[in-house]
């Protein structure tokens, strides 16, 4: 509990920094992570183009364990990990005090599918997954992280 709830608080504290360096946008990444060549050019290519003026996304992901099509729309209790995520700016704030707040409830991705709820975010997929997970490590006793992004395109070549 108490490594979970400082990623919470640690997660928080690197949101308000970006913020105030008036950053674009804050992408979200784990240490235990593949990412595709050229990421972050492909990421803010696809951003701008698509939903850089508009105002009706919560956040989005880069990363899908399951299928989807590009630019569809997922309810709050389909997301999964904090790997590859975009948020903007603005909304920085608002998320670094809810995991202040609540940094000792769940883990941090629980955490972000409270948030979700509570403001009626959408998450917004891109496809294929820029980010495969790595890691085996869960902060939940017991439990093994066993999920793979279904369409990582790292391990493709000329991509």
């Amino acid at each position: 509990v108490k490594w979970r709830a400082k990623h919470a608080l640690d997660t928080a504290t690197v949101m308000g920094h970006c913020q105030a360096q008036g950053y674009d946008y804050y992408v979200h990444l784990e240490d235990d992570i593949k990412a595709a060549p050229n990421y972050p050019t492909k990421m803010r290519e696809w951003i701008d183009e698509k939903y850089a003026a508009r105002g009706d996304w919560t956040l989005l992901s880069f990363y899908n364990p399951w299928r989807v099509k590009d630019g569809e729309r997922l309810k709050p209790y389909n997301f999964f990990g904090v790997i590859g995520q975009v948020f903007r700016p603005s909304d920085l704030p608002t998320i670094a005090a809810f995991l202040r707040k609540n940094f000792d409830d769940s883990p941090l991705d629980w955490l972000f599918v409270d948030l979700l709820t509570k403001f009626k975010g959408q998450i917004v997929t891109h496809t294929p997954s820029y980010f495969q997970h790595e890691g085996r490590v869960s902060s939940l006793q017991g439990k093994t992280q066993s999920s793979r992004a279904v369409d990582f395109i790292g391990d493709r070549r000329g991509m």
